[in-house]
């Protein structure tokens, strides 16, 4: 009924927005009409956008309670809240905490997926959200609750934030032992130094434990911002990141490129000129891109293969299909450097902290352009040096596990909660 009750209102806000626009157009035209909207949409989207910085509707306390007063299990397992953001297709982020998730889930310990960002998600029930994140990620969770909203959200050891905006959620929530924040970027990065920065920013002062993926960003918050941190490695799904042998149908060298212009952290612009120069050195090669929609661009060079966005079963033969790849990051890197070089295929990225902490097996040039297309050319025109890499890299990617990382992650939580 609430839901029906929402759907009207709407529909009649569109019914009076509409018949406000006709009588505009006839007046002052089409200039004035799109003028007054923009003002209309962007007076309503505000408070839906950034209201939950201010709300205070998660349980009523600022204060977290004494920890006998928590309903709690007492046979060494642990109940673990999780605030994520929205679902959607394709976000790493998601992917990684539900991997982590799923082991937690066969330790035996109780999960608990709380979607409190953004609010229009309350009242989705739960076999959808399970739905969405089979469809999205090919993972099925057994044990774990899917919960929209914070509404329902119960006593637990743990409660960890994901995201800057969820991290807002946490810090009015108590009903826990320890707060952690789950940690897989410098979020601020993602905004020009402005107000979206600065909130992203003071989440770090929240005095949550931070978990985060890879050292750099532990590094990074404990001396900016004084926040105590413990960090959990990279891994890779072995059984699907593998060398996809290919028919032998071109000698011609080629390049992948991870293409995601809508993203700054990307460096679309910097890749795109390093990739002009290289085919200005080596007119033969194949550019292939990957990732995400470029049709609206007009490029300097030929594109062989565009992808675009695709399921995670095609990605290995993709990966497998070409010499070199170009991944670069301005911010904490993805796991696709790893996927990558799991399916043979040698790796190019930005040098700096936040991408060498990975580990030397892989290629490191400066960001520039003209750094980055002297990598791509020496290893394009080299087959001896690609396989040398990759010969190289085996005993590292033997190594990684997702149940480890998982290990950690429980090892973390347990031993900050038994403080």
């Amino acid at each position: 009924m609430k839901r029906l009750v929402r759907s009207l209102r709407k529909f009649g806000e569109l019914y009076r927005v509409t018949r406000k626009a006709y009588g505009l157009l006839r007046e002052k035209g089409l200039h004035h009409i799109q003028h007054r909207l923009d003002a209309v949409e962007q007076q309503d989207d505000f408070w839906a956008q950034y209201g939950f910085i201010m709300s205070n509707d998660c349980d009523g306390s600022e204060t977290e309670k004494n920890h006998n007063q928590l309903v709690l299990p007492a046979n060494g397992k642990l109940v673990i809240n999780w605030a994520l953001p929205a679902l959607g297709p394709g976000s790493g982020g998601h992917l990684n905490i539900l991997r982590l998730v799923k082991y937690l889930e066969t330790f035996g310990h109780q999960n608990c997926l709380y979607f409190v960002h953004p609010p229009e998600y309350r009242g989705i029930d739960e076999d959808d959200l399970r739905k969405a994140v089979k469809a999205f990620y090919d993972i099925e969770l057994k044990t774990t609750r899917l919960i929209c909203g914070g509404d329902e959200i119960m006593d637990s050891h743990a409660t960890l934030a994901s995201s800057w905006q969820t991290a807002y959620f946490v810090r009015r929530f108590s009903r826990t032992v320890k707060k952690f924040y789950f940690i897989q970027d410098f979020e601020p990065y993602f905004f020009p130094r402005g107000g979206l920065y600065h909130l992203a920013a003071n989440t770090y002062n929240f005095g949550f434990h931070g978990i985060t993926a890879g050292g750099w960003l532990a590094d990074k918050l404990q001396r900016e911002f004084g926040m105590p941190c413990d960090s959990i490695g990279f891994a890779y799904e072995a059984d699907l990141y593998q060398k996809v042998p290919m028919p032998q149908c071109s000698s011609k060298p080629k390049v992948l490129y991870y293409a995601r212009p809508t993203t700054e952290r990307r460096a679309f612009e910097i890749a795109v000129l390093a990739l002009y120069l290289l085919k200005q050195r080596l007119p033969e090669a194949e550019v292939h891109f990957v990732g995400g929609d470029t049709s609206s661009y007009q490029l300097p060079f030929e594109v062989a293969q565009n992808y675009g966005s695709v399921s995670l079963q095609q990605l290995p033969e993709i990966y497998s299909s070409v010499d070199v790849a170009l991944v670069l990051s301005a911010t904490n890197l993805s796991l696709l450097p790893l996927e990558i070089l799991a399916c043979g295929t040698p790796v190019v990225m930005n040098r700096g902290g936040n991408t060498e902490w990975l580990g030397e097996h892989f290629v490191f040039a400066d960001f520039s352009p003209e750094a980055i297309a002297d990598a791509l050319e020496q290893y394009l025109t080299n087959a001896g040096l690609r396989q040398q890499m990759i010969l190289a890299s085996q005993d590292m990617l033997a190594r990684l596990s997702w149940e480890e990382e998982a290990r950690k992650v429980e090892d973390i939580i347990k031993r900050q909660t038994a403080k």
